[in-house]
C-alpha cells in the first residue's frame, strides 16, 4: 500500500516531467498541509518562468506528482520517504526537500540520498514556503535554483565511472588498426547482444528521437511522446534515442504529429521513422 501522499490532477502538457515534494516538518496540521501544496505549485510556477528567461528547459509538471513527509532529525524516516518516491512514481527525477531550518541533518542527508538514487535535488526551508521567500529578490532566487538543477541535470547524464560501467580494454594502444568486418554486422551483432533485437532500422515500430534537451532520461523521453504508447527506449551517446512504438501505426502518428514540436527556445523536437516501410507509408500520408 502507498504511503501517504496528495494527489493532484492530471498531466497538463504534454511534454511535461513529474516531480515529487519530499517535506520535513514538525507539525503537520490541516494549515501546514494545505500551506505547502499551494508553496508547491507557486514555486513550479516561479522556477519554470525564470527558466523561460534565461532560455532553459525546464518541462515539469505543474504540480508534483506526490508530496510525502518525513519526521524530524530521523535518518530512517527520511530515507524512506526517498525510497517511496522512487518506488511509486520511478519516472520523478527531481525532488524538491522541505528542510526543518537551517544547518539541519536532513539537508545532509538529502544530498547523500539525491546522490545514491539519481535524483536533482532542491532544498527549500520550510520557513520560506510560509514567507514565499519573503526580503529576498525572487528573480534571483529562482535563477540560481535553476542553474543548479540544469548543472545537476547534466551531471546525472554526463558518463563517468559508476558501478555499471563497462571498460573495454587498459587504454593502451591497440594493436589492430583496421577492423576487417563490415560495419553494420558490427552494429547488429551490438543490438542483438546488448538490447536483444536486431538493428533497429528492421523494427517497423522504431523511431529516432532528437532535439530534446540533454537532461532528460528515459522516462523523459517517453513522456515526449505522449499520447502514444512507448515500448522501450535506449538512449545514445550523440544525445538521440531509439524509442519502440507499441506498433507502426503509433511510430507514423508520432513522428506525423510532434516531428517539429518546438519545446522552447532553445530545443525542437524531431521524430522520424527508422525503418524504411514505415517512412515510405508515412510519406503517403502527407
Amino acid at each position: 500500500m502507498a504511503p501517504e501522499e496528495e494527489k493532484f490532477s492530471p498531466r497538463l502538457c504534454d511534454f511535461a516531467i513529474e516531480w515529487a515534494m519530499i517535506c520535513t516538518i514538525n507539525d503537520r496540521d490541516d494549515l501546514a498541509v494545505k500551506n505547502l501544496q499551494d508553496f508547491s505549485g507557486w514555486f513550479m510556477e516561479n522556477l519554470k518562468r525564470e527558466a523561460v528567461q534565461i532560455g532553459v528547459a525546464l518541462n515539469y509538471e505543474p504540480l508534483p506528482v506526490m508530496i510525502t513527509y518525513s519526521t524530524p532529525n530521523n535518518i530512517n524516516s527520511c530515507h524512506e520517504a526517498y525510497k517511496n518516491v522512487l518506488k511509486y512514481h520511478p519516472e520523478v527525477t527531481f525532488v524538491v526537500h522541505v528542510l526543518p531550518g537551517q544547518g539541519s541533518n536532513e539537508h545532509v542527508w538529502m544530498k547523500g540520498l539525491a546522490e545514491r538514487y539519481g535524483l536533482i535535488r532542491q532544498g527549500v526551508l520550510y520557513e520560506n514556503t510560509i514567507t514565499r521567500f519573503g526580503g529576498l529578490e525572487i528573480s534571483g532566487v529562482f535563477r540560481n535554483m535553476v542553474q543548479w538543477i540544469t548543472r545537476s541535470g547534466l551531471h546525472l547524464v554526463r558518463p563517468g565511472p559508476t558501478m555499471c560501467s563497462i571498460r573495454v580494454g587498459g587504454g593502451k594502444e591497440p594493436t589492430v588498426k583496421q577492423l576487417k568486418f563490415n560495419h553494420g554486422d558490427i552494429q547488429e551483432a551490438v543490438n542483438a547482444g546488448l538490447h536483444s533485437s536486431k538493428s533497429p532500422q528492421n523494427n517497423i515500430s522504431n523511431i529516432l528521437v532528437s532535439g530534446y534537451p540533454s537532461m532528460h532520461n528515459q522516462f523523459g523521453v517517453a513522456q515526449l511522446l505522449t499520447p502514444f504508447r512507448v515500448i522501450g527506449v535506449i538512449q545514445r551517446s550523440d544525445g538521440t534515442a531509439i524509442v519502440e512504438m507499441e506498433n507502426v501505426f503509433h511510430a507514423i502518428q508520432a513522428a506525423k504529429t510532434l516531428n517539429g514540436k518546438i519545446l522552447d527556445r532553445n530545443h525542437t523536437l524531431k521524430v522520424e521513422p527508422l525503418n524504411e516501410l514505415t517512412r515510405e507509408k508515412l510519406a503517403a500520408m502527407t
